[in-house]
């Protein structure tokens, strides 16, 4: 739970003061440029928005009654609907509507969904009008979810077109797995996150 401290204190921070900042230059253009004024009143609209769908997103990875596989399933269909639900993207997805009763610590919801996260708000950014797949599976004792699109894709050897998916591989090694990302100009990209699920006797007291 510390480290889920450490990405509130990161990523809130950062979003209260794009806040901060486009308040402030709404309060200075209102009277002297007003058309300034009403684009920087869209920005902290949006911010806020983003802010609160943070908050939700941290309570959830805190709160003990959702330590459960079938919590973040549900987590998951529901963030990545909301995320693509205003984007000009088509999004498909696989997840299994019964799945084992299995405790799932909560630094590893946190994980796993900033990684899904994050690569479906790459496709928002990077890939044009597609169509995005979220598919979650159980294999051999890991978890393993594969986010696609038939977007614009990358070249996945110059490291700064694929430099905002450098944190999934991060996120990933946290949780003892894997994320492999495959991508072609003009054919879309491919990412696909597997790791073990913790076993329960670390989830339970000694």
């Amino acid at each position: 739970r510390a480290r889920i401290a450490r990405d509130m204190h990161d990523d809130l921070g950062t979003r209260v003061s794009l806040m901060k900042h486009a308040a402030s230059v709404v309060r200075r253009a209102v009277d002297e440029n007003p058309e300034n004024a009403k684009l920087q009143t869209v920005k902290l609209e949006r911010a806020a928005s983003d802010l609160v769908t943070a908050m939700d997103g941290l309570v959830w990875a805190v709160n003990p009654s959702n330590d459960s596989l079938e919590h973040l399933a549900g987590h998951l269909a529901g963030m990545a609907q909301e995320i693509v639900r205003e984007a000009g993207v088509a999004l498909r997805m696989s997840i299994p509507t019964e799945l084992p009763s299995i405790p799932l610590r909560s630094d590893f919801r946190h994980h796993f969904s900033l990684v899904i996260k994050e690569a479906l708000n790459n496709i928002l950014k990077h890939a044009g009008p597609c169509v995005a797949s979220l598919n979650l599976s159980l294999e051999d004792g890991f978890l393993i979810a594969e986010v696609s699109d038939t977007g614009a894709g990358f070249d996945v050897s110059n490291p700064k077109a694929g430099n905002g998916l450098l944190n999934l591989a991060a996120r990933a090694a946290e949780m003892e797995g894997s994320c492999d990302i495959q991508s072609t100009p003009g054919q879309g990209t491919r990412i696909v996150l597997r790791c073990p699920i913790p076993k329960i006797q670390m989830l339970l007291p000694s």
